[in-house]
């Protein structure tokens, strides 16, 4: 009962009516990786952590200095799903001033660059039936864990 009302919520925060050019991102992980010598194995922490990673990169590109001092950042809301192979699900809103072509380049040159991002991604433009797709309760061990609030970012 309480995922359901999560969902909901969920659900209205996430929403993307107002967005200009929404994408639908799936984004593989590696299940593990050596750091400092030893294996490290993906959880929930790490893998927020590498998304927030990515995304600073992104950011960088995508925004100058002076737009990312005044707030400038990506809408961004991320999913994490730890089902068979770890993997994030995430709508991203593209900016007026960037092409789909140098859009997507960006992500695939960024995704593989972070410690845990595998090179299996998928990036196309979407609709608004990407975000309850992302909101399923099923191939999540615990939906409340699954929803990435660190790295949302929808403004009103």
């Amino acid at each position: 009962m309480h995922d359901y009302k999560l969902q909901r919520a969920f659900l209205k925060a996430a929403n993307i009516s107002g967005w200009r050019s929404p994408y639908a991102v799936t984004l593989t992980m590696k299940q593990a990786t050596r750091i400092n010598g030893r294996i490290v194995s993906v959880d929930h922490i790490t893998a927020s952590q590498n998304f927030s990673h990515f995304l600073n990169l992104l950011n960088a590109d995508l925004f100058k200095k002076s737009e990312r001092r005044r707030g400038g950042k990506l809408r961004c809301i991320p999913v994490i799903e730890d089902g068979y192979r770890w993997h994030y699900h995430a709508c991203l809103d593209k900016p007026a001033n960037v092409s789909d072509a140098v859009f997507k380049n960006l992500i695939h040159a960024h995704w593989p660059s972070t410690q845990f991002g595998y090179w299996m991604m998928e990036v196309e433009s979407c609709n608004g039936g990407w975000i309850p797709y992302i909101a399923k309760l099923k191939s999540k061990s615990n939906f409340a864990d699954s929803l990435d609030w660190p790295n949302f970012h929808n403004p009103l």
